[in-house]
């Protein structure tokens, strides 16, 4: 802004020396110094209420850089830090107050639902708001309920359903809100990798070909052509161990045994000549198709455990080659029970035709 202060209206040449003076051009001097130095502490107060300051002033204990919404432009910002908001609540209704920063904390006590306050955007100006929680989950009975105006990225979160969150372990859980409306919040899970629908609200339909590692053990699993498969160096699908257990059959005929109860167990089928290999054609032509070898006799099926495990490192009696199913997941037995090790895998099953 241009300053209101006027220098040139101060006569430097008045009063002349050795000679009477008028004494009007004394009091317009006074009164434009006067003039002057108003126009100086106006000035200099608003200067003090608007600029950004390194340290408090004379006479002031703290800074107050408020912004008040101001724009800040073409600016490098180097070595930069956020400050972190301890909210006191443990549960029940817990505000989270945007004006309060961008990250912020929390420990429950209980299970706790929470509520925004003072993201901007709304009234028809589009401002994006962020907040980091990083809520420490003492127990996984407390579970966390979401606004309802959080719907965008919902789907990739472990455990969601209807608008609550549960836990399968305790620990510290990381979740950062993000809306440019006030209306639309879209959440992320910063914390666990998992695809979502812990809590079984979510499908597979329509998937692409996806890679996660389950939190779990570190292991490695691929969706793809329509099943879950574990890439992790020397592991196998469930239908691979199966196979290697003495299940013989397609996987789908796989599948359907599962879903039978206990057969009697049959004898082991004679190995079938192994068919004569065909001549090699020329190049870029099939060689002759072999004679097809002599099918054994139907091998046991695959052992189905009578129950669904309760935990990964089941119950006294377990074997290594047991299957379960319940309708959500397939659970295999790597290994024999010990009481110690985890013994039991299981993979999300895609029911749906195909």
């Amino acid at each position: 802004m241009a300053s209101n202060i006027t220098p040139g209206n101060i006569d430097g040449t008045y009063p002349v020396a050795g000679i009477d003076n008028d004494s009007q051009g004394f009091r317009t001097n006074f009164s434009n110094t006067i003039t002057n130095f108003t126009f100086a502490k106006t000035e200099l107060e608003d200067l003090q209420s608007k600029v950004i300051l390194k340290a408090p002033l004379d006479g002031e204990v703290t800074v107050d850089n408020d912004m008040q919404g101001g724009e800040i432009k073409s600016a490098e910002i180097i070595d930069t830090r956020e400050t972190v908001f301890a909210i006191t609540e443990t549960d029940g209704t817990i505000t989270v107050d945007h004006q309060n920063g961008h990250c912020q904390t929390l420990t429950t006590s209980d299970p706790i639902t929470l509520e925004f306050s003072n993201f901007p955007g709304s009234g028809g100006d589009p401002k994006l708001g962020r907040v980091r929680v990083e809520m420490n989950v003492t127990n996984i009975a407390h579970t966390v309920t979401l606004p309802a105006a959080v719907t965008n990225g919902v789907d990739y979160i472990d455990g969601y359903a209807a608008g609550v969150v549960t836990f399968d372990a305790a620990g510290v859980y990381v979740f950062e809100f993000t809306t440019y409306d006030n209306a639309v919040v879209t959440v992320a899970d910063l914390t666990r990798s998992g695809v979502g629908g812990g809590g079984g609200s979510s499908t597979l339909n329509g998937l692409t070909d996806t890679t996660i590692t389950a939190p779990a053990d570190d292991e490695v699993l691929t969706y793809s052509g329509g099943q879950w498969i574990n890439t992790v160096s020397g592991a196998y699908s469930a239908y691979e161990i199966a196979v290697q257990n003495g299940f013989v059959g397609t996987e789908p005929q796989w599948l359907t045994s599962l879903e039978g109860a206990d057969g009697a167990d049959g004898a082991t089928g004679a190995q079938g000549p192994q068919g004569p290999i065909g001549l090699d054609g020329p190049q870029g032509i099939q060689g002759i198709q072999g004679p097809q070898g002599i099918q054994g006799i139907q091998g046991p099926p695959a052992s189905i455990s009578a129950s669904v495990p309760a935990s990964s490192v089941g119950t006294a009696g377990d074997v290594s080659g047991q299957f379960a199913y319940d309708g959500t997941f397939l659970y295999v037995c790597v290994a024999d029970h010990d009481g110690v090790t985890n013994i039991w895998r299981r993979v999300l099953m895609d029911v749906s035709p195909f």
